[in-house]
């Protein structure tokens, strides 16, 4: 495969990423502002009754679930914007690295180059370099553990958004339908 070639699958690679993750960022909006819709929609009618009925717990049940579901997801998004950020500086010491590569491999007259010249004007050795490059790599792990953890945490953090948000929604179904035959008797 050609370097050409190489470059247009990561150009391929990178737009599927980003719109998958701005359809996975919009989605998660998009289910807090359900939860806090629902919750300000039967808030703003609800009124408080002495718990002698078990059908007066469904509904501040649903307003707890759906509270649960908004802050879960408020959180899911500030952690993926976490795990975002420490993939984009995993992926910036990756490219220094690889610059790094380049420059170790060149060439004057058949020989390789034993000091370098780096970005700040300044001259640099062979072994400089080698620090740097294994300095990163440890980087790089760190922020993969980092982010391997975090990914971790935000699948449970979306399963717990959408288990609350499924049980508020139901809670609030059960309480609008069972009240009105309880209630009467």
């Amino acid at each position: 495969m050609r370097a050409c070639d190489n470059l247009i699958m990561n150009e391929k690679s990178f737009d599927l990423f980003s719109k998958e993750h701005e359809a996975s960022q919009k989605f998660d909006y998009f289910i807090c502002s359900i939860a806090g819709a629902l919750f300000a929609y039967i808030g703003q009618a609800y009124t408080p009754h002495i718990f002698d009925s078990w059908y007066y717990f469904l509904m501040p049940l649903a307003l707890i679930s759906l509270t649960v579901s908004f802050m879960s997801g408020l959180w899911l998004i500030k952690v993926s914007k976490d795990i975002t950020k420490s993939n984009q500086e995993q992926v910036s010491l990756i490219e220094e690295n690889q610059h790094v590569q380049a420059k170790l491999s060149e060439r004057e007259g058949g020989k390789l180059l034993e000091k370098f010249w780096n970005e700040l004007g300044q001259l640099a050795s062979r072994q400089d370099l080698m620090a740097m490059m294994q300095h990163n790599g440890g980087k790089i792990t760190e922020k993969g553990k980092q982010a391997s953890t975090k990914m971790k945490f935000a699948n449970k953090l979306e399963k717990t958004r959408n288990i609350s948000l499924g049980v508020g929604f139901t809670l609030i179904l059960a309480s609008k339908f069972l009240q009105p035959y309880f209630a009467s008797k």
